[in-house]
């Protein structure tokens, strides 16, 4: 019974194609700041039909509200301070009233902003049933598979690793 899904970075759309078709019951908001993408999200959601399922925010998600830069590495574009390719808004996504309410599937796949989002102390007052996240090894994380597992470990969650792309990234579920 999925009836809300949260992707934070939704790309051009394909997951948010996949669960309105998969789960026709619910109601998707998908975050996305690359402009290109933007537009593919939008043509994509209209030739299926799909405008009035998904509500589409053109922001990054993050823990604080500010003017950023993102780069454009095409399906791996990163959020920075550093001026780059384009000049974003990010939201904090805790102040959205999307994730106010429970949330059957939050998918987070922000290209190493991850850790922002599950360190942040609130991400522990998410009602949330399900949870795919892309990890990413960086500098600042050599262990980000390590670092989702144990955080969402800790929130009571039971983990499971989804497909890698070792050893740079992958994907852990985690099911309440």
């Amino acid at each position: 019974d999925v009836r809300r899904i949260v992707d934070l970075g939704a790309n051009v759309g394909y997951s948010c194609l996949y669960w309105c078709q998969r789960y026709p019951q619910s109601q998707v908001t998908a975050f996305e700041p690359h402009p290109v993408h933007l537009k593919a999200i939008q043509e994509n959601l209209a030739k299926n039909g799909l405008l009035d399922r998904v509500k589409v925010v053109g922001a990054a998600a993050g823990t604080s509200e500010k003017h950023s830069y993102l780069t454009d590495g095409r399906s791996s574009s990163t959020v920075t301070d550093q001026p780059a390719a384009f000049q974003i808004r990010v939201l904090d996504i805790f102040g959205e009233q999307e994730l106010a309410n429970e949330i059957d599937i939050l998918k987070i796949d922000i290209e190493g902003g991850e850790y922002e989002i599950l360190s942040d102390p609130r991400f522990a007052e998410l009602n949330v049933r399900t949870i795919v996240v892309e990890w990413h090894n960086s500098p600042e994380h050599p262990d980000g598979l390590t670092l989702c597992l144990q955080k969402l470990q800790s929130l009571g969650y039971e983990t499971h690793i989804g497909a890698e792309d070792l050893p740079l990234a992958g994907l852990v579920w985690a099911f309440r």
